[in-house]
């Protein structure tokens, strides 16, 4: 890969990262600012030289901002935060009670099923 072709590719998540800016999906912004400054990232110098100036400044300011938001939106419990945890909680809740109602019951294959399942060839590693 050439050094414009992994430009190519900084460009395109430098849009990624800008799109997740404008939905508000500050997790994946943050993910993606952080892949893009690591250090394998980082040191490729002849990869940022040729990515072109708007994205470059585009990527800039949204580092700038990426500390603020951090702060503000991933760490402090917003209301965004606090809904997707809310909502999280619910699903793990459920998840919870079905594990325990799940215990009391004792299913046990029907012959038909059985059989049919038994009757089946299993895949070859080439097929997996």
């Amino acid at each position: 890969m050439t050094a414009r072709d992994r430009a190519m590719v900084v460009k395109h998540w430098i849009k990624v990262a800008k799109a997740c800016q404008t939905l508000r999906n500050y997790s994946s912004l943050h993910a993606i600012l952080s892949a893009l400054q690591s250090v394998s990232i980082h040191c490729l110098e002849k990869t940022w030289e040729k990515v072109s100036r708007k994205p470059l400044k585009i990527f800039q300011k949204l580092c700038s901002k990426d500390t603020t938001q951090g702060r503000n939106l991933l760490i402090k419990g917003n209301e965004i935060n606090h809904q997707k945890r809310n909502k999280e909680y619910q699903v793990m809740a459920k998840i919870m009670l079905l594990q325990v109602a799940s215990e009391n019951y004792t299913l046990e294959p029907e012959d038909p099923f059985r059989a049919w399942f038994q009757a089946m060839e299993p895949l070859s590693e080439a097929e997996r």
